[in-house]
């Protein structure tokens, strides 16, 4: 009697294991199957080595540094974040924001600032010394069906 609670009492410590590992590892399915790629680098010239097909966005500074880029599999939309104490270089602008992110990542920024600074057709937004920047043609954002926290 004993040795078959101990069984029962061990099957379910296992079970339960199974369904909070299961839980943790929604997250990572529903990226891939969304088509998600996710990319890190130390520094701007560890990216430029490394970034494919667009390449790096010409105004990200050449100080920028713990770079994490998020993108889908057919480039329509990605998001970033880098560490910088400089803004975003060359042709860009505040303006108000017009769009939101079509995809998400847990380093994203909790909430979105009325106001950003335009460069290309990015949208990039500063919270303390990380600037968080996304752009996306917008066919992407229903397809994920990923809602942006606000």
């Amino acid at each position: 009697m004993l040795r078959t609670r101990a069984l029962l009492a061990a099957a379910s410590a296992l079970a339960a294991v199974g369904v909070l590992s299961g839980c943790a590892a929604v997250g990572p399915v529903r990226d891939l199957a969304a088509g998600l790629t996710d990319r890190s680098f130390a520094d701007l010239s560890a990216a430029e080595g490394n970034w494919s097909v667009s390449g790096v966005p010409e105004w990200i500074p050449e100080d920028a540094h713990e770079i994490r880029h998020r993108v889908t599999k057919r480039w329509e939309s990605e998001i970033l974040v880098y560490t910088s104490a400089t803004a975003p270089t060359g042709d860009c602008a505040p303006a108000e924001r017009t769009t939101r992110p079509a995809i998400d990542a847990d380093w994203a920024p909790e909430s979105l600032a009325g106001e950003v600074v335009v460069c290309d057709d990015w949208q990039i937004q500063q919270v303390g010394d990380h600037w968080h920047a996304w752009r996306s043609d917008g066919r992407e954002a229903e397809q994920l069906g990923q809602a942006w926290r606000r």
